[in-house]
């Protein structure tokens, strides 16, 4: 059988874990498959695709909300005839989808037009239904999940990134979609597999001491990426490190209020915000510690490449983490609830750089043996394959 030809729609092409996921795949893909993209918002993620061989195109997504509903559901109608025009351009078989909140019921519209795809949707954290609580209003959760489970039932597979998605993809979409969902794990992309080179002169365009010790964070700047516990955590870790620097990478709706609070506890000058950067694997060669403190994750990619990079990792005790980092042996878990607890691993981590080194030669191994990006290209591939296969019995 003919390798599939997939068209992957996703929410936008700035910097996060599934935009990573489609770079490594066209990085990795195997000959002769083909990268197809249709993203709703451009980003520079785009050009890094193109030079991996992906064809991209962006279509505008809805510029309006739910709160204007008539605009919306005409807005979204020439979103899907976009889309179909792109099935039908590049022959795809397939259309798999990525952080396309509310928008994934409506994708299966495309099993209606003359080349019938088959739609895949992958979730790529825990939050599977796009409305959570607390952000919305009871009844319009209720009527968004019950939209989702009966659309599930027609969908022709299902991905989570981690056995913690697959989970809450059974927990909030209900048993059936749980029992449809193939679980392929993230990995990081090859080129974040090999060592950096040295490191002196980046130090110094970052303005660090010679003597600096640095904790890096690298993720979006918003509430559940959980910048703010480092941020609270460096008057701690300043009084038992006095060389320690935190280097944030990265940017987003809460850098504003991050650096007040830097500049309220006093460690504005230990706090340096560095903007989104091209050059991750450098700071990770930099980098003393990397401390990720998100409350909720898929698979960090972020923790990944932490560890292919050879550094010690100190994450929030979740269940997503728990599949990556074995506390005390490849990294450092803390407990979302005890006070303190974070700056008081950072610190360790940072004034002592032997078993700093231990933890990060023994995450590098685990993401070299577990999580290799050529077999999570297989995967995909064999999960096409499957799913072509399936719809051409029909």
């Amino acid at each position: 059988m003919r390798e599939p030809r997939v068209l992957h729609v996703i929410a936008n092409l700035e910097r996060g874990g599934a935009q990573e996921l489609l770079c490594t795949l066209a990085e990795c893909r195997p000959a002769p498959a083909e990268i197809l993209v249709c993203t709703l918002a451009d980003g520079p993620l785009r050009a890094r695709l193109e030079a991996g061989g992906a064809l991209c195109r962006v279509v505008p997504g809805p510029r309006v909300t739910f709160a204007r509903p008539v605009r919306w559901v005409s807005e979204l109608r020439k979103v899907l005839g976009a889309l179909a025009a792109c099935v039908e351009e590049w022959g795809a078989d397939i259309v798999q989808t990525h952080l396309l909140p509310v928008l994934d019921p409506a994708i299966l519209s495309l099993h209606r037009t003359p080349r019938a795809p088959g739609v895949i949707w992958t979730f790529h954290g825990t939050d599977v239904l796009p409305l959570r609580p607390g952000r919305s209003l009871p009844l319009r959760r209720l009527a968004c999940r019950a939209r989702y489970r009966h659309a599930a039932r027609r969908v022709d597979a299902i991905v989570a990134v981690s056995e913690a998605v697959r989970e809450s993809v059974a927990r909030q979409l209900g048993a059936v979609a749980g029992g449809r969902t193939r679980v392929i794990e993230n990995a990081p992309s090859p080129r974040k597999h090999e060592p950096a080179g040295p490191t002196a002169f980046l130090r110094q365009a970052l303005g660090l001491d010679a003597d600096a010790r640095v904790v890096l964070s690298v993720g979006r700047l918003s509430a559940e990426k959980g910048c703010r516990r480092l941020v609270e955590a460096m008057p701690a870790v300043a009084a038992r490190v006095p060389a320690a620097v935190a280097m944030l990478a990265g940017d987003g709706p809460e850098r504003r209020d991050l650096e007040a609070l830097a500049r309220h506890t006093g460690v504005a000058d230990r706090v340096r915000f560095l903007g989104d950067r091209d050059d991750v694997a450098g700071l990770l060669a930099v980098a003393d510690v990397v401390c990720l403190p998100s409350e909720r994750e898929g698979m960090s990619l972020s923790i990944l490449e932490a560890m292919a990079a050879g550094r010690a990792v100190v994450a929030l005790d979740i269940r997503a983490n728990r599949s990556l980092v074995e506390d005390g042996v490849t990294g450092v878990l803390v407990s979302p609830l005890e006070r303190g607890a974070l700056a008081r691993c950072v610190a360790d981590l940072l004034s002592d750089p032997v078993r700093a080194d231990a933890l990060g030669r023994a995450a590098r191994a685990r993401v070299l043996s577990r999580h290799d990006p050529w077999r999570q290209a297989g995967l995909y591939a064999e999960l096409h394959r499957d799913v072509l296969a399936a719809r051409t019995r029909r």
